[in-house]
């Protein structure tokens, strides 16, 4: 799961194209939670999750790592060729493994769950803290 793909998809004949990466660089060696939420506040975004690379992962405390972090993409800026996930901008960074996305669509604020280390029991629920997720172009 290093990669994001997309699929052109005829829904009047029920066929999909081929399999086309918008997004690459994500490769892990540990975990591999993957969380992909396209946004209905602004369909345009596309918001990806990428999980730790294990249970204790200390390359996480540099935002360049990518790892452990969700990102934002232009849909549309990602149609010509792949970019790196590096290349999104950060929207939360520090969250584990999230496995879950939503948001709200009359603000465009996003709520992520994300699980903790193993045997905590608990799921933490962060919010954006922002009225809406920053504009992509």
């Amino acid at each position: 799961m290093s990669s994001v793909y997309s699929y052109p998809y005829d829904a009047v004949a029920g066929t999909v194209g081929t399999r086309k990466t918008i997004i690459q660089n994500m490769n892990n060696g540990g975990h591999s939670t993957r969380t992909l939420w396209v946004s209905r506040f602004d369909p345009n975004m596309l918001l990806v999750s990428r999980g730790s690379d294990g249970n204790i992962d200390a390359p996480t405390s540099q935002i360049t790592s990518g790892r452990s972090q969700i990102r934002a993409f232009s849909i549309s800026g990602t149609s010509n060729a792949p970019v790196a996930y590096t290349a999104g901008e950060v929207i939360a960074w520090g969250l584990r493994n999230s496995v879950g996305m939503s948001e709200d669509i009359s603000t465009g604020g996003f709520v992520s769950l994300f699980l903790s280390l193993p045997n905590i029991d608990h799921i933490l629920i962060i919010s954006s803290g922002q009225s809406k997720i920053p504009s992509i172009t």
